[in-house]
């Protein structure tokens, strides 16, 4: 359904309005990751460790900033809009992306107690509504762009009740937790640091042009639901991984590097057909989207295997060692981009995504294997 949604609003728009709206909704990511303040990691192993007034805490830290961050959206939106940049229907776009990583954060507690249907349910819900909407609003003529601003917004809203009403006992804790955002700190740079790649559309649309961006950005949004993958698999790993030994995360990461390696095969067999495929989702106006299609098809198994890298080593207490790793990898990620997408073109900023990646997986690795065993 989230293919659907972008696919549709990509063939509707064209590859420049296109561009424009993924840059923004890849800057909104960011700053909603960076307005998290870590608490999404924190929460998980705070339930894993039963530490409850730490999650209520941290709940209560969420929604905060989600407020906060909402208006500091909405406000950076409506300035873009006023100067031509794009419509100002797009300011829906700030408080759904508040209300999306609201809900998300929230939902690292049923996830990390095991409990697969509430995130089950959330998801189906948010999409499920969110297309039908899109569907309407394009059939009674608005406009593209503004009626994927509204469908995501009426879909986050769906999810928010959702959310609300299935954990309503974890909100109603009364109990405070001191020193909640030093502890969160180290998994706030490592989240910010990994959700550094989710500014590759926009600085493809920066350095070449909106038209390189709608292409990079329609490549991207056909993987894009698998990029949920990273998310959940380090929700399950870390409290998972908290309950036993170094020995036994050192197994659980052999596992993940072995299926990521699985992963990578069948990509790289999806790898002649790309053009075709592009074509036949997106149509003719994106078949120059076919070798950055292919290049982040390859640095997809990286890109889904270092979270929960990271999470392996975060479960063992190496939280502050994994921020650094990313912390590092975030400064390099940055300049790699740019200077792929100027020299390179789109596919130049794919290219360095892929590089950057694997190196950062490899460097992990290096990790576990000096601390865990």
């Amino acid at each position: 359904m989230l293919v659907g949604m972008g696919v549709l609003v990509a063939r509707w728009a064209g590859p420049a309005d296109f561009g424009v709206l993924s840059a923004i909704i890849s800057v909104g990511a960011v700053l909603f990751v960076v307005s998290d303040f870590g608490m999404s990691t924190f929460i998980s192993r705070a339930v894993a460790t039963g530490d409850n007034p730490g999650v209520a805490s941290a709940l209560r830290v969420n929604t905060m900033t989600t407020v906060g961050g909402g208006f500091l959206a909405v406000a950076a939106i409506a300035a873009f809009a006023a100067a031509g940049g794009i419509s100002y229907g797009t300011m829906m776009l700030g408080a759904a992306l508040a209300l999306e990583k609201n809900t998300d954060t929230a939902l690292s507690i049923p996830i990390a107690n095991g409990i697969k249907a509430v995130p089950a349910q959330s998801l189906l819900l948010r999409r499920s509504v969110g297309l039908s909407a899109l569907l309407i609003l394009h059939a009674v003529g608005i406009e593209s762009i503004d009626s994927y601003s509204a469908s995501f917004l009426i879909g986050s809203i769906f999810g928010q009740v959702h959310m609300r009403l299935s954990l309503r006992s974890w909100y109603g804790h009364g109990t405070k937790r001191s020193g909640l955002l030093r502890e969160a700190f180290p998994f706030l740079v490592s989240n910010v640091s990994a959700s550094a790649r989710n500014l590759d559309t926009a600085i493809v649309s920066a350095a070449v042009s909106s038209q390189a961006g709608g292409l990079y950005a329609a490549a991207q949004r056909i993987i894009s639901p698998f990029m949920l993958i990273p998310g959940v698999i380090a929700s399950l790993v870390l409290p998972h991984s908290s309950r036993g030994s170094g020995r036994r995360a050192m197994v659980i990461l052999h596992k993940l590097v072995l299926t990521h390696f699985i992963l990578l095969l069948l990509m790289a067999g999806v790898v002649p057909f790309a053009g075709q495929l592009m074509v036949f989702v997106l149509g003719d106006q994106y078949a120059k989207s076919a070798n950055i299609f292919v290049w982040l098809l390859l640095a997809f198994p990286f890109i889904a295997l270092s979270s929960p890298m990271g999470g392996v080593l975060q479960s063992q207490g190496y939280e502050k060692l994994v921020a650094h790793n990313g912390f590092w990898f975030g400064i390099a990620l940055i300049p790699a981009l740019w200077i792929g997408a100027l020299f390179g073109g789109a596919v130049g900023c794919a290219i360095c995504l892929f590089g950057v990646y694997a190196i950062k997986c490899l460097a992990l690795y290096v990790l576990a294997r000096k601390r865990l065993f």
